[in-house]
């Protein structure tokens, strides 16, 4: 058998060879872009849940909650982007010092940034004794928010006329927006906190 009875086969193998190559590259590249898709869509699935649970207050309102801690909780907002809440409480609010997700109770330690925001149905809230946080932008455009109430026995904050303070009285950290007419910076105050006075009406 010669060299040249030889060479169809061998062409034959080496068109075959490219041929399962262009296979292999075509398979690689729908692997590539089926992983892609999967991948996209958890990051998508993760960006719509800006929160890990949702549970109605002894008011009457549904509040969102971030699990923070073993056993702790902050109440966060709705949405990833903005708006950041479509369901908002309105009236008069309560937020609760615990509150139960399936079998386990967490005690709400915080307000986190924006957790209220657009809010513009809400006339007043109640902080727990429990909350020993509150984040920036925790009531922002909440334009028919009037008052804000701290339990006494909370050891980080305080209210004095529907105004929020640190529990020394001298931060002023949140005047609701709703808030009209003249207003006193109390003596003792020191210092104004971050947005203190954002979109108020005074």
């Amino acid at each position: 058998l010669s060299f040249w009875g030889l060479m169809p086969s061998c062409r034959w193998l080496s068109d075959s060879g490219e041929r399962f190559g262009l296979r292999e590259n075509k398979k690689i590249k729908y692997m590539r872009r089926l992983f892609g898709s999967i991948v996209l869509m958890c990051l998508m699935t993760v960006e719509a849940m800006a929160y890990d649970f949702s549970a109605v207050c002894s008011t009457g309102q549904t509040l969102y909650y971030n699990i923070i801690g073993s056993d702790s909780v902050e109440v966060t907002h709705q949405n990833t982007t903005t708006p950041f809440n479509t369901t908002c409480p309105t009236g008069a609010l309560t937020i609760p010092s615990t509150v139960t997700n399936g079998s386990k109770t967490y005690k709400v330690t915080g307000i986190g940034s924006y957790a209220f925001s657009t809010c513009v149905g809400l006339t007043s809230v109640t902080i727990p004794g429990s909350v020993s946080k509150i984040k920036d932008y925790r009531f922002s455009i909440c334009t028919n928010l009037k008052s804000i109430t701290v339990e006494s026995a909370n050891a980080h904050y305080k209210s004095v006329d529907g105004v929020l303070y640190n529990k020394r009285g001298d931060t002023l950290i949140c005047c609701p927006e709703g808030r009209t007419g003249d207003f006193t910076i109390p003596d003792g105050v020191t210092t104004l906190y971050s947005n203190a006075f954002s979109y108020c009406q005074l």
